[in-house]
Parts: structure tokens; C-alpha cells; sequence
């Protein structure tokens, strides 16, 4: 079946920053990649929720992303 993985990117303040959205058709390990233009983003680290739905539910992790310019 398919899944659905949503990323939202905060700032360590809690700000929403930047969503990102996909599907996911094929089972088995897939690594997906987003351009993320930080041009405008400060550096520092920033925190990512990720989601991921499916039919067994949703798994849910959070991240650390640091930018660095």
C-alpha cells in the first residue's frame, strides 16, 4: 500500500518554518530527498516532525536539522 510522509520543519522556538509533503508507492526501503533553499533560513538547528501514515497507522519521529551557511 502506499504511505504518506509529511515533514514540517520548526525553529527551536517552536515556529513553523517549511512543510514537505510526499507519497510513497513501493514497499521495502526508498530514501527521498527535498530541496531545502536555506538562503533565507538563519543558521542554527531546527527541529523536523516527521510523519509517516500507512495502513498500519502513523509512526511519528522528531529530528534535529542544523543549517549551517
Amino acid at each position: 500500500g502506499s504511505k504518506k510522509v509529511n515533514i514540517t520543519i520548526y525553529d527551536l522556538a517552536g515556529f513553523y518554518i517549511r512543510t514537505f509533503n510526499t507519497d510513497l508507492f513501493q514497499t521495502g526501503h526508498q530514501i527521498s530527498e527535498w530541496v531545502w533553499d536555506v538562503t533565507d533560513i538563519d543558521p542554527g538547528v531546527y527541529f523536523a516532525h516527521v510523519a509517516v501514515s500507512g495502513e498500519q497507522g502513523t509512526e511519528t519521529r522528531i529530528i534535529k536539522v542544523a543549517v549551517i551557511h
